[in-house]
Formats: C-alpha cells, sequence, structure tokens
C-alpha cells in the first residue's frame, strides 16, 4: 500500500520524464531539484518522499549507478491541524467544571494527544509565553502551537494546581490529590475521568480527531507529523476518509 501511495505521487514527474529520457539511469540531481522546484501543490512534500524511497530501492537493486535524490534536503512549512469547530469544543467541555479535565478533554480534541503522551507531560514541557507544548513521543520530540483557547485551559489548571498543591514536588502538568504527595505521573484511569463524564472515550475521540483532518488534507505525511502516528496507520485513515480514491480495496 505504501508503494502505490508513492507511486501516485511521482507518477507525474516520471511521466515528464519519460517525454525526453529513456532510463532513470539518466536522471541527475539537478533533475529532482528541477522537478521539486516546478511542483505545484500541498503535496509536494509527498513527491519529495516519493522520489527519494524509489531511487533508493532502485540503486538497492543495482538498477542505476548513482542515487539523484541522495542527500537533497528540502525545507517544508508543517501545516497546522485545524481548529475544532468552537460549537464542538464547547460542547465537549460544557459538562466539565474540573480545569484539569478540561484541558485533558481539549489536548485529545484538537491536537489527538494520547493518554500515556498526557501523563507524560511535565510542567517544563508547558511554554506559556511562546504558546507551545513540547510532547515526548517514542521516537521523536513533538512540539505543538496551542491556539487562544487551549493556552486559557492551561492557564485556569496551572492557578487551580499551584492553589490546590502549593507544596507539591511533581514535576508533571497533570497530577492528582494522590500524586501531588510524590512525584508519579496520574493513572490512566485518573486521567479519562472527563471522558467518562462527556460519554465518549478518550480513543474515540482521538481516532474522530485524526479522521477529521484526514478527511480535509488528504496528505498521510501530515497525519505522521502532526499527530505522531505510524505509516500504516496513516494511510488507514486516508483511505477511510477518501474511500474513491481506493476503489475496489478494502478500508
Amino acid at each position: 500500500m505504501t508503494v502505490r501511495t508513492y507511486l501516485q505521487f511521482a507518477l507525474p514527474i516520471l511521466t515528464e520524464w519519460a517525454t525526453h529520457v529513456d532510463s532513470l539511469r539518466e536522471i541527475t540531481r539537478s533533475d529532482v531539484e528541477r522537478a521539486l522546484a516546478d511542483h505545484r501543490g500541498r503535496s509536494e512534500h509527498n513527491v519529495h518522499t516519493a522520489l527519494r524511497s524509489m531511487f533508493r530501492g532502485l540503486k538497492r537493486e543495482k538498477r542505476i549507478f548513482s542515487d539523484p535524490a541522495r542527500g537533497l534536503v528540502r525545507h517544508y512549512a508543517r501545516r497546522l491541524p485545524r481548529p475544532l469547530p468552537s460549537d464542538r469544543l464547547r460542547g465537549l467541555l460544557d459538562p466539565l467544571d474540573h480545569p484539569r479535565e478540561a484541558l485533558i478533554v481539549a489536548m485529545v480534541a484538537i491536537h489527538a494527544l494520547g493518554i500515556d503522551e498526557l501523563a507524560g507531560l511535565r510542567l517544563v514541557d508547558l511554554d506559556r509565553s511562546a504558546g507551545t507544548l513540547t510532547v515526548a513521543r517514542t521516537h521523536t520530540i513533538h512540539r505543538i502551537i496551542l491556539d487562544e483557547t487551549l493556552i486559557a485551559l492551561a492557564y485556569d489548571w496551572l492557578v487551580y494546581r499551584a492553589h490546590r498543591w502549593p507544596r507539591t514536588s511533581n514535576h508533571h502538568l497533570l497530577i492528582s490529590d494522590y500524586t501531588a504527595k510524590g512525584d508519579t505521573p496520574m493513572s490512566r484511569y485518573g486521567i479519562t475521568t472527563g471522558f467518562r463524564r462527556i460519554g465518549i472515550s478518550a480513543r474515540q475521540l482521538r481516532q474522530d480527531r485524526i479522521f477529521d483532518e484526514a478527511a480535509r488534507t488528504g496528505d498521510p505525511v501530515t497525519l505522521i507529523n502532526v499527530f505522531g502516528i505510524g505509516v500504516t496507520t496513516a494511510i488507514r485513515y486516508i483511505r477511510a476518509a477518501h474511500p474513491e480514491q481506493f476503489p475496489g480495496e478494502p478500508i
């Protein structure tokens, strides 16, 4: 499935190259750079990735002598996720009167953070002056930009936290009466309290958020970069959101 997706992105360039070369062995680094520079559309990053993967595979199989895309670096503006509609977010938060629960639900609803990611957040990960939150993931450090709603919810929680547990030494962002006495993260059960109040699981809300983004962008790389999911998972969301692009294939 990944091969087919990459081929879809690379095919227009391959078709253009076929008009003036007989073999991909004739393609130079300048050809690749020019093709990327001339490309127009939101999938430029995907095209770059597809070409690198294709030439790396051809070189590995000794179909070409040198890899013209090797070491080619381009910089792309990272697309920010679309904010959740204010009426939908308000509907989720209205039943919640605890600032910690409101912040947790909003972070899942807007940025699709996982429960383990939420539990691992530290106070130093939240930079209110810069409006960012740093999330440690298995292989990456992900920095998300907070909108005004999340900044306000984070402020409300920090004020409550400082008033409720003024002497706690727990360095985690999210704490409870129990964890404030030590330095352990909150349990999954404690973090999901707000979701039980609103009648939707954290997992379902996270899946809905990723699907919503998949429907809007149609770009698996965006899902990978923004939500920290794997390639297979990202493509599965794209297929579910755009079944017309994959006729005859099971979702």
